[in-house]
């Protein structure tokens, strides 16, 4: 199964095993993963999709409220904040985004990620990361996952990914 991205603008296009980028209305890009079993994709579209993100990001952090110490929202993620969907059914299954900051003289990418509980262990957080750092990561010195230390869910992901894990914000 090929699988095809493109991106706004002039940047070549780049092969993907599980998702595929393809250009967005609103923000740079749309992320679609499509596989036998497992299908999502990673949409930037209209503001009734930025208002989705919001609520499944509220939905997110009412089921632990601290692995969010700072809440939760999309003007956050300063690098952009993206709808996770199901290819098949097109029904918002997620969010990822992305944040940039500066630490000391070094350019740190961070991404924020939550799945809805009904569609986890399917690799779709895992997906959705790897595209957003292949996307983003050129503009950083360094990505880095910030993750509460009693979020073992996260850190063991970040390490599957062998992303560096900080517990400081």
């Amino acid at each position: 199964m090929g699988f095809v991205s493109s991106f706004l603008g002039d940047s070549p296009s780049v092969d993907s095993k599980h998702l595929t980028l393809q250009p967005a209305t609103m923000f740079t890009v749309t992320f679609v993963r499509k596989d036998m079993n497992k299908s999502a994709a990673v949409h930037s579209g209209d503001s009734g999709d930025l208002d989705v993100c919001r609520d499944i990001m509220s939905r997110i952090v009412e089921e632990d409220p601290t692995y969010w110490p700072h809440g939760l929202s999309p003007e956050m993620l300063d690098g952009g904040t993206y709808l996770v969907r199901a290819a098949s059914t097109k029904e918002p299954v997620g969010f990822v985004g992305w944040q940039e900051r500066y630490n000391g003289f070094k350019k740190q990418g961070s991404y924020a990620v939550g799945i809805l509980p009904e569609f986890r262990n399917n690799g779709l957080a895992r997906d959705a990361i790897n595209q957003l750092i292949r996307l983003k990561s050129a503009g950083v010195d360094e990505v880095c996952a910030y993750v509460c230390p009693h979020n073992k869910p996260s850190i063991g992901l970040a390490q599957k990914l062998n992303i560096p894990v900080k517990h400081s914000f």
